[in-house]
């Protein structure tokens, strides 16, 4: 009985000691090229910064029928110009009125996922 207990102590204080010998080491924060971001200081910057040379895309809540041939016209409508927009817009309430925009902004949503989840990035 006294051997297993002094093997269960000496081996607790082995493994004990070995983890505080481990040296701690800061990792830096990575990210992909794609993201055109050249350092974390820019990255408020980034998120501000237009797409599409200011155009955006429109959401709306709800978007009007207007006649054959015609664009949709939107009800309470918002642009989406940045990812910080983006990141504000309540996707449950808005709605795109094109597949064409849909594509588009989906496209962009993966950038603004990206650069949020980099925002709170901490080095490990």
């Amino acid at each position: 009985m006294h051997r297993r207990f002094l093997f269960l102590l000496l081996s607790g204080l082995l493994v004990g000691g070995a983890a505080n010998n481990v040296k701690s080491e800061t990792l830096p924060v990575l990210w992909s090229q794609s993201l055109d971001l050249s350092s974390l200081d820019q990255l408020e910057h980034r998120l501000q910064q237009p797409l599409w040379r200011g155009t955006g895309i429109t959401v709306a809540q709800k978007w009007r029928f207007i006649g054959a041939g015609k664009a949709p016209e939107p009800i309470a409508a918002k642009v989406i110009l940045s990812c910080a927009d983006y990141l504000q817009t309540d996707h449950t309430l808005y709605k795109i009125a094109s597949q064409s925009d849909f594509n588009l902004l989906a496209g962009f949503a993966g950038t603004c996922q990206a650069l949020k989840a980099l925002k709170a990035a901490l080095p490990a």
